[in-house]
């Protein structure tokens, strides 16, 4: 696998755009695996683009198809898991903005604070 600066630069910017991560505390007290879900409309080519450029770590779902007749088929990159995300976070840091790195972070306490465990951004 071959990283590109360049191509990472551009994943993070679209990410900054279309991108959200979480790890979600559940009503039952469990805490989700962190995941990563961008969505795009009438062609999953820049969800292509993303995956390969951080190392093809998700899998594109899709297309679904939308029942407002005017609508049109999305796709999703879903990623999961701790390692997978901390390892695309690490990837995209330098080129993220404020609002995505705290996201990151977010969900990485979140992950962490889990049965005792302690994170401190």
């Amino acid at each position: 696998m071959i990283i590109n600066r360049e191509n990472l630069a551009w994943a993070a910017g679209f990410f900054d755009g279309e991108g959200h991560v979480r790890a979600s505390l559940q009503p039952n007290g469990r805490v989700s695996s962190p995941s990563i879900s961008i969505e795009q409309t009438k062609s999953p080519n820049l969800l292509k683009k993303f995956n390969h450029a951080t190392g093809n770590l998700g899998a594109i779902a899709g297309p679904y198809k939308i029942t407002n007749p005017n609508g049109n088929p999305h796709w999703r990159l879903n990623i999961h898991g701790f390692e997978k995300i901390q390892a695309i976070l690490a990837m995209l840091w330098p080129w993220l903005g404020r609002i995505k790195k705290e996201q990151f972070k977010l969900a990485i306490v979140t992950w962490n604070a889990r049965e005792g465990r302690r994170y401190k951004p």
